[in-house]
């Protein structure tokens, strides 16, 4: 009689495995389940670059030489809300007056904190300065959350069978996904019989 080795044993064993039945379930159901399905991003998110606090949107380089001996003054060309989409490109000299959340509008790389400058109004339907000082340097790229931070597209970021539940849970809502297959729990549970008598 010739003795198998354990891979070769497992390999008959395996052979005769069939991929399992999967089936179509709603999000909110998806808690002890498992996917039979890779979940990839169909788009970035944040879908574009956007400041993460309310402030003045820049070009940093324009900051280099500010301190609060001598605070730079920039125009301010507009005035963005968030949910709107900018309609201005910055130049050298402008800023824009940015809420959290808002899109970055082209031309600007940084986002000054109104804390930051001698504009500190934050009332509801207050206008915007026609002008703003600042005392700092701010750095490229600074109080900005650029797009694709959070979830970037065509990455998938979960994989069938491996995915961990309450991360999925909380992730989902984000990829706009609110129905996936998962697999058939029963031969789900028929596979980890299987699997644990192989051990």
């Amino acid at each position: 009689m010739t003795l198998l080795s354990v891979e070769e044993a497992r390999a008959r064993v395996l052979s005769k495995f069939q991929p399992v039945a999967s089936e179509t379930s709603s999000l909110t159901k998806s808690a002890a389940r498992i996917l039979a399905m890779d979940i990839v991003a169909a788009d970035d998110l944040p879908p574009f670059d956007n400041s993460s606090m309310d402030g003045f949107a820049i070009r940093a380089a324009d900051s280099s030489n500010a301190a609060p001996a001598s605070p730079l003054t920039l125009r301010v060309v507009a005035d963005i809300p968030a949910g709107s989409t900018p309609k201005v490109s910055l130049a050298a000299g402008e800023a824009a007056r940015i809420m959290t959340g808002a899109q970055m509008p082209v031309g600007a790389n940084a986002v000054v904190p109104v804390e930051d400058t001698d504009f500190n109004n934050r009332d509801a339907g207050s206008s915007a300065p026609s002008r703003v000082q600042i005392a700092k340097q701010i750095n490229s790229g600074e109080n900005v959350r650029p797009r694709g931070m959070d979830v970037k597209k065509a990455i998938s970021y979960f994989i069938r069978v491996s995915a961990s539940l309450p991360k999925l849970q909380a992730s989902l809502p984000c990829l706009v996904l609110r129905t996936l297959r998962f697999i058939n729990d029963r031969a789900w549970h028929c596979y980890l019989q299987a699997m644990n008598y192989l051990k």
